[in-house]
């Protein structure tokens, strides 16, 4: 088991390197089951949105979690829609990555393009990892 723990030259070397720009460590996936961070943004927390129908979600561009405030109440709605987003979770795997200063990605995203707060959507990641080549070029 020790061995599998251990790196090799080559593989300390590429995650230093990568440590040293701030980029995503080769390697350094989450443990699987790890539950992901909690949404970062004002969505559901200090903010809300409503929609014509009275339907409150934590952000416009989220389907779900939705309370009406019709026939709950703002108040209930408001109540129920923190309670249901302090529940969500975003991909493990971002909590780990070593761009996620860098990431744009949010809940919203992750469950438009994938059905699910804690599925990243690849091209996100590919984006990034993209914009982060060209800044360390440019800079070069």
């Amino acid at each position: 088991m020790w061995d599998r723990l251990r790196l090799s030259p080559e593989q300390f070397k590429m995650r230093a390197e990568a440590m040293a720009r701030g980029a995503e460590i080769p390697g350094g996936e989450a443990c699987e089951g790890t539950p992901g961070e909690k949404i970062s943004c004002r969505a559901g927390r200090s903010s809300f949105w409503i929609n014509w129908r009275g339907d409150m979600t934590p952000c416009g561009m989220m389907n779900s979690p939705v309370f009406s405030v019709r026939e709950l109440g703002f108040d209930e709605a408001w109540k129920r829609t923190k309670e249901a987003t302090a529940e969500i979770r975003m991909p493990s795997e971002c909590a780990s990555c070593g761009m996620k200063h860098v990431c744009r990605v949010c809940a919203a995203m992750c469950v438009t393009e994938t059905g699910r707060f804690d599925r990243r959507p690849e091209y996100i990641c590919e984006m990034t990892r993209e914009t982060v080549r060209l800044t360390i070029q440019e800079k070069d």
